[in-house]
């Protein structure tokens, strides 16, 4: 298996999402950032990320994307694995 035994080396990560976000209009806010990543498995990646959110009172709702930037499945047998994603965020403050 090019990721390990099981498929879960990529499962547990440490990150910091560090990013610049803009008010577009009255709530409505985008960013973009970088998201230095450490992956159980030894590898690391400096993935950007783009974001785009809406603030009500009580609640927050965003929608990221990540983009890697560092072939972190790359073996013998794969050529390239750069990890990508979406994500949904949902903030309720207490």
């Amino acid at each position: 298996y090019p990721w390990g035994p099981h498929g879960d080396s990529f499962r547990f990560y440490s990150s910091l999402n560090i990013s610049a976000n803009y008010k577009l209009i009255k709530n409505l806010s985008g960013g973009v950032g970088l998201e230095p990543t450490y992956y159980e498995s030894g590898r690391y990646d400096i993935p950007l990320t783009a974001k785009l959110s809406y603030d009500w009172k009580y609640l927050g709702l965003a929608f990221m994307y990540k983009h890697g930037v560092v072939d972190v499945l790359k073996t013998n047998s794969v050529d390239a694995g750069k990890l990508r994603d979406w994500q949904i965020q949902l903030y309720i403050p207490f």
